[in-house]
């Protein structure tokens, strides 16, 4: 009996290990596939979230809209202000871009200066109406940091979910 009871002691600390690394793993696994700097997701999250979404999507319509949105002359701030100063442009922008879309919506740091969002149920006119509603909220925003001082733009394109065109570079 004694014997059962320690036991049982020794699986249940092993299920809480168990348990304890499989969070630890979690929790890993989501930072990889956030970008350190700006705090919204990477291109591999992008990446992993199209093809799940265009796998659950095979049989049915897609209601889908990818944004792809690029910083207008960040090459010229950059040069002008320093990277500091570029990083502080990058976060400034995805933190617009979280706080501009709606909930379902994901942005993602697609590449150096350029943002995607993930637009899940959306079709042209609304994408459209939101990439104005975007853009119109980073140009009306006045940078302020230290010795920068500057209007930033975009340019915003977007593409939506066609039935012949499923592979990631396809859309984008």
């Amino acid at each position: 009996m004694q014997f059962s009871a320690g036991l049982l002691q020794k699986i249940s600390k092993l299920e809480q290990t168990v348990h304890s690394l499989q969070s630890e793993l979690d929790k890993a696994y989501q930072e990889l596939l956030i970008d350190i700097l700006t705090k919204v997701y990477n291109r591999k999250a992008l990446t992993k979230d199209l093809n799940e979404i265009l796998k659950k999507g095979k049989d049915r319509d897609l209601d889908m809209v990818i944004a792809v949105i690029d910083l207008d002359m960040f090459k010229e701030i950059n040069d002008k202000y320093g990277h500091v100063a570029g990083d502080k442009i990058l976060i400034f922008i995805s933190n617009i871009l979280k706080k501009t879309i709606r909930d379902g919506d994901k942005v993602f740091r697609y590449g150096g200066e350029e943002f995607a969002i993930l637009f899940p149920e959306y079709d042209r006119k609304k994408t459209h109406e939101a990439s104005e509603r975007i853009r119109s909220e980073i140009e009306s925003e006045f940078l302020r940091s230290n010795d920068i001082r500057e209007f930033i733009t975009v340019t915003i394109g977007f593409v939506a979910y066609d039935e012949d065109g499923t592979a990631l570079d396809a859309l984008i």
